[in-house]
């Protein structure tokens, strides 16, 4: 997805329910994405769980929701990602949609919710960075290794 903008969004909609909708999964590539400001969209597309199937007189005829992803699907996200292409794996991690693939250390910056802006332990959930706005405190590892499970944290805290 090349921007979290209307065109990019119409795009992948159109591709995923048209020449894509035989395939078993979805590969969401937002890597260095521009931004925009549809992240929630993106996820309600994402997030369709399939409720029923029609099938008047034994004729399988099609499923609902119609116009919604309800099969598996992963993100794929880097730290070229802007703005809401930043906030769309969070959002997607928070629906728990399906599974990220690329920064496992993710977080909300540009909005105020200490819990989301947090960092968590991928092995464990266990707290790491507490975030106030843009004031961070290590909590929950030292040396970079988890303080609950002794998880390898990579990257640099200070």
């Amino acid at each position: 997805m090349r921007g979290m903008n209307d065109p990019s969004y119409r795009t992948v909609v159109e591709d995923v329910l048209g020449k894509h909708i035989g395939k078993e999964a979805l590969i969401v590539d937002t890597r260095f994405n521009g931004g925009g400001w549809l992240h929630d969209d993106l996820a309600t597309f994402l997030s369709g769980k399939k409720y029923m199937t029609m099938m008047p007189r034994e004729q399988a005829m099609g499923k609902e929701p119609m116009r919604k992803w309800s099969k598996p699907s992963v993100v794929l996200m880097s730290e070229g990602n802007y703005s809401d292409a930043h906030l769309f794996p969070v959002t997607y991690k928070a629906y728990q949609i399906g599974k990220k693939v690329g920064l496992n250390y993710i977080y909300v910056g540009n909005i105020y919710d200490p819990k989301r802006s947090a960092t968590y332990c991928p092995q464990c959930n266990n707290l790491l960075i507490k975030r106030d706005n843009y004031q961070g405190e290590v909590v929950g590892m030292k040396n970079n290794y988890c303080l609950k499970c002794d998880y390898k944290i990579y990257g640099c805290y200070v």
